[in-house]
């Protein structure tokens, strides 16, 4: 009794950029895909050798997999990367790819590397629990993939990341028993949709097959208790981190843009941005979104004041790229802006470090004129001696901002370095 809708939806690709590696995520991949390389390569050497491939693949599964009936700690560990066939481990890795290095992301790699096997002994337990009490015939069934933590990893990421939209091909898969042993018919064009509605698909079709399961007391071949047991365990742990909050703080500057550019309610958005920043007045996201929306109302002091407290923030997290966007938006949109010394030196590091240098080199020269005694003001003048003389090519005024430093501030720790930059341009300090 299969669902009584027989399309899949695949998913082939999603509209979100990541900001880190997602090292985990990739080392699950490459650790499956070598574990399924490992198993055909010796299959292959054991043919060639007149050996019975037969009983090593047999052998290989019953140390693999993970058998209810006759369980073992290697076998529970290692059938979460251990795949029976090239496509049970392609939609699986390509899943993984997808929505896990996505998920990883948003929440630190040592959270997502214990929600994975968290989910995956959940997954395990449920099947277990079920398959004991509804289906005892299937105990001695090998239980392999990684499909049950892949599923917790679907269920969190479906609340965390609910806006996420994914590329999606509707089709009917059958497998065949000739090569390549699954045909796939499209039934439409791939199209981008909500990968929340991609999940709760997903849900109500491992839902209706595992009660199907139940009810009429045999296998279909598909742990659909180990996916069900996975999504539970990825919708408790988005409750617990009341992860709908962190999408809503992704998105902040998304939605102020869309306001500013007629595309949603400015209301509804301000209301949310407000909301937002009063439960975490420090998030940098809510106070750049309400800072976009204070300037487009004209409102200077407060989209200042908002744009300050989202730069500080962004350096604090060693965003330098968020802060120096942040900085730019307001330079480009609000009157001139005298800001704190050391916020402004922090600025400028930040665009050098992702590259700006011209931008870099205005915000030290706005050190240098707004602050002239400062402390910073020397850091400003050697920063920006540097940024001309090896990225803009420009020793004249960086023999001149060389010289100012000396001059203008001969206690100055810095001085030696600008001497010594001096006698390396082959001038006399």
């Amino acid at each position: 009794m299969g669902f009584p809708i027989p399309i899949t939806l695949l998913s082939f690709w999603v509209d979100r950029k990541r900001k880190h590696p997602p090292y985990a995520t990739y080392t699950i991949i490459a650790i499956c895909v070598l574990v399924y390389a490992f198993f055909w390569i010796q299959s292959i050497t054991t043919a060639i050798g007149g050996g019975d491939v037969e009983f090593f693949q047999e052998t290989y599964l019953n140390n693999n997999a993970l058998v209810f009936s006759n369980p073992s700690i290697l076998g529970f560990f290692m059938h979460a990367f251990t795949h029976i066939s090239f496509y049970h481990l392609f939609f699986n890795m390509l899943e993984l790819w997808l929505v896990g290095c996505i998920l990883e992301d948003s929440i630190g790699t040592p959270l997502y590397v214990l929600f994975y096997f968290t989910s995956l002994i959940v997954a395990m337990l449920l099947t277990g629990l079920v398959t004991h009490s509804f289906v005892p015939e299937d105990l001695g069934v090998y239980n392999l993939g990684a499909s049950g933590a892949l599923s917790g990893v679907v269920g969190w990421a479906a609340f965390r990341h609910y806006r996420l939209r994914v590329l999606t091909l509707p089709a009917i898969m059958f497998g065949v028993p000739i090569p390549p042993g699954l045909f796939i018919i499209p039934v439409w064009k791939p199209f981008w949709m909500p990968f929340w509605i991609s999940a709760a698909y997903f849900t109500l079709q491992e839902v209706w097959n595992g009660v199907a399961q139940i009810v009429m007391g045999e296998s279909s071949g598909v742990a659909h208790w180990a996916h069900l047991g996975g999504l539970l365990m990825g919708v408790a742990a988005a409750c617990m981190f009341k992860s709908t909050k962190d999408e809503q703080y992704d998105y902040a500057v998304v939605d102020a843009n869309r306001v500013i550019s007629g595309k949603a309610s400015q209301t509804a958005v301000q209301q949310n941005l407000e909301r937002l920043n009063r439960e975490r007045p420090d998030d940098p996201k809510a106070l750049e979104g309400l800072a976009k929306l204070h300037t487009a109302q004209g409102r200077v002091d407060e989209a200042r004041q908002c744009y300050i407290g989202a730069i500080n923030n962004y350096l604090r997290a060693h965003d330098n790229q968020a802060a120096a966007d942040a900085y730019m938006q307001m330079v480009l949109t609000l009157p001139p802006t005298t800001l704190d010394p050391r916020l402004q030196i922090g600025v400028g590091n930040a665009l050098e470090a992702i590259g700006r240098y011209k931008d870099a080199l205005m915000a030290y020269e706005e050190v240098i004129e707004n602050h002239p005694t400062s402390d910073e003001a020397q850091t400003a003048l050697l920063r920006g001696a540097q940024i001309r003389l090896r990225h803009l090519n420009d020793p004249v005024q960086a023999e001149w901002m060389l010289r100012a430093l000396i001059e203008d501030h001969p206690a100055s720790p810095w001085v030696p370095v600008a001497r010594q930059r001096l006698q390396e341009m082959g001038k006399t300090p």
